[in-house]
C-alpha cells in the first residue's frame, strides 16, 4: 500500500507540472475565498467526512484542514478555532464509526476490501488495549479503521470514547501547531516532494521490519 500511494503521488506531482495547475500561492488565494464564503463550518463538514470509514478514503478533508490552517496562519484565534472545529468533526466520525462497528454494519463494508484493514487493526488493539489508538490516530484514514475495529471488539464506551477524543486532540493539536509555525509556507514544504520522501521512508521501515521480524503483523 504505501508504495502504491508513493507511485500516485508521483503521478499526481507529475500532472501538477505537465498541466500548470496553480502554483501554491493561488491555491491558497482559492481557499481563502471559500473559507471567506462558507466559513468554519466547511473545516467541520469536511473533517466529518475525512474520519468516516470508507468515505474518508475519497475525500480530500486533510487537505481542506491545512489549508484552513493556513489561510488563518497569521491569527492565532482563528487557527485554534479551525483545530477545534476539525477535532469536534473527526472525532464525531470516529464515534460513528465505533457504533457502525459495535452493532456489525461494517460487515455491509467488508466489500470494499476492508477485511484486511480491519483485521490488522483489530490485531493492534488486542495487543495492546486502547494505547493503540493513541498510536494510529495520527492520520483520520486509519483512525476510521481503529475505530471502527474498537467497535467490533465490543471496547466499552466510557473508556474509548474519552481516549479517542485526547488521542484526536493531540494529533491535530500536533500538525496545527506545525502549520502555524511554517506559515503559508507550509503547502510548499508539506507538498508532494516531501510527501514521496516520508513515503520512501516507510517503505524502507516496513522493508526492514518485515526481514527481521518475520512473525510481526504490522
Amino acid at each position: 500500500m504505501p508504495f502504491a500511494i508513493a507511485v500516485f503521488a508521483c503521478l499526481l506531482y507529475g500532472v501538477w507540472i505537465i498541466l500548470d495547475l496553480p502554483p501554491e500561492q493561488r491555491v491558497i488565494e482559492i481557499a481563502r475565498e471559500y473559507f471567506s464564503r462558507f466559513g468554519l463550518a466547511i473545516i467541520i463538514v469536511s473533517s466529518f467526512i475525512e474520519g468516516l470509514l470508507i468515505a474518508g478514503l475519497y475525500f480530500p478533508g486533510s487537505i481542506v484542514f491545512f489549508l484552513g490552517l493556513i489561510v488563518a496562519s497569521d491569527d492565532v484565534g482563528q487557527v485554534a478555532k479551525v483545530a477545534v472545529f476539525a477535532i469536534i468533526g473527526i472525532w464525531t466520525a470516529y464515534v460513528a464509526n465505533f457504533y457502525i462497528g459495535r452493532f456489525g454494519w461494517y460487515r455491509i463494508l467488508i466489500a470494499f476490501g476492508l477485511q484486511e484493514p480491519l483485521d490488522n487493526a483489530k490485531g493492534k488493539l488486542e495487543r495492546h488495549g486502547l494505547s493503540a489508538i493513541a498510536m494510529t490516530f495520527w492520520h483520520p484514514n486509519i483512525g476510521a479503521v481503529v475505530s471502527t475495529a474498537a467497535g467490533v471488539l465490543q471496547f466499552r464506551a466510557r473508556a474509548f470514547l474519552p481516549a479517542s477524543f485526547l488521542a484526536v486532540a493531540f494529533w491535530l493539536s500536533c500538525w496545527s501547531i506545525l502549520v502555524f509555525w511554517l506559515g503559508p509556507n507550509a503547502i510548499s514544504i508539506l507538498g508532494f516532494r516531501v510527501l514521496i520522501i516520508l513515503l520512501l521512508i516507510w517503505m524502507t521501515y516496513r522493508f526492514l521490519m518485515a526481514r527481521y521480524r518475520p512473525g510481526v503483523r504490522d
